[in-house]
C-alpha cells in the first residue's frame, strides 16, 4: 500500500502518545515538527517542559525491475527530543535516585515505543538508525532520533 509522508508521521505521533512519555514526562508536548524550535520553545523547555517532535527525514528508492510497477522504498524519520536535562540534574548534583528523568531517559522510551514497530501499517518494522546530539546548553538539550523502515511502492495503484 502507498502511504503519504503525513500518513506516516501522524501514525509515529500516535505510537509516541500511545506509549509512556507523558507519564515520565507530564509536560511533553508529542506532535509533528513543524519549524517551532523557537526562543519561546527553548524558554519552555529551560522551564520544565518537554518536546518531542517527528518529522520526515527522507526516503531511497530501488530501481523498479523491468516490467514491474512497484519498487522498494527506505524511509527515514527523525523524532526530535528536547528536555532540560540529559539526566536528572538531583541525580547528578546530589547522587539521589529521585524520579525525574532527564533526555537519556527520554530516548530509551522513544526507542522502547518505535523500534521492531510497524505502526499498524503495511511497512517494515522500524529500526534505530541514529541518535546524535543536535544541542547542549544551560538552557536545553536537543537530541535527534533517525528511525528507517522499507515498504512497497506500486506505482500501478496511482490515479
Amino acid at each position: 500500500m502507498n502511504y503519504t509522508l503525513r500518513e506516516i508521521e501522524d501514525a509515529i505521533v500516535d505510537q509516541l502518545r500511545a506509549g509512556r512519555l507523558d507519564n515520565l514526562f507530564p509536560e511533553i508536548k508529542i506532535d509533528g515538527y513543524y519549524g517551532e524550535i523557537t526562543p519561546a520553545l527553548v524558554d519552555q523547555v529551560a522551564m520544565g517542559h518537554s518536546v518531542c517532535l517527528v518529522t520526515f527525514g527522507g526516503e531511497r528508492y530501488s530501481d523498479p525491475t523491468a516490467g514491474h510497477e512497484d519498487f522498494d522504498v527506505q524511509a527515514t524519520y527523525t523524532v526530535i527530543m528536547a528536555h532540560k536535562d540529559l539526566r536528572s540534574r538531583e541525580r547528578t548534583v546530589r547522587g539521589e535516585n529521585v524520579q525525574n528523568p532527564g533526555l537519556y531517559d527520554m530516548a530509551y522510551e522513544v526507542r522502547r515505543c518505535l523500534a521492531g514497530n510497524n505502526l499498524n501499517l503495511d511497512i517494515d518494522p522500524l529500526a534505530p538508525d541514529r541518535l546524535e546530539v543536535f544541542e547542549i546548553s544551560e538552557k536545553i538539550s536537543i537530541f535527534l532520533f533517525d528511525f528507517v523502515f522499507s515498504h512497497d511502492y506500486d506505482r500501478s495503484t496511482e490515479a
